[in-house]
């Protein structure tokens, strides 16, 4: 969670719509104290990272930012200006809490439990067949 150089996932707390910029806070990993969401408190399991517009999605409509609504994906670098800061590069919107579809990837279509076999138990498609084929008299 939260390492340079992982794809991770975190919601916009603030954006800079005049100067094309924000950031983005996620999770460095599992604490109980996951309520102190201040970056800046040093309890605090959380991070946050500078965006660029440049790195959000075009499909995304700026004016939904900040939202703690639209989870965004996205590649974690080192700031090259920052010491000790990150950058978020590549963003995609993978979900949206709102209602709202903009910024959203087409998610690929599931296959569901009977077509994989798994209402029978089985856990794979062929074992349901094999068990199709035994079970029905030639």
């Amino acid at each position: 969670m939260g390492e340079i150089g992982s794809r991770i996932r975190g919601i916009c707390i603030r954006w800079e719509a005049d100067r094309g910029f924000g950031f983005i806070r996620f999770l460095t990993g599992i604490s109980a104290r996951l309520w102190v969401t201040d970056t800046r408190q040093e309890d605090s399991p959380y991070e946050s990272a500078f965006v660029h517009i440049s790195d959000l999605p075009r499909e995304l409509d700026m004016d939904d930012l900040p939202s703690r609504d639209i989870i965004l994906e996205f590649d974690l670098e080192s700031s090259e200006t920052e010491k000790g800061g990150f950058v978020a590069r590549r963003c995609t919107v993978v979900n949206r809490y709102d209602g709202r579809t903009g910024g959203l990837l087409k998610q690929p279509e599931r296959i569901s439990s009977t077509e994989r076999g798994e209402d029978a138990g089985f856990a794979r498609q062929d074992e349901a067949e094999e068990h199709e084929a035994v079970a029905e008299p030639s």
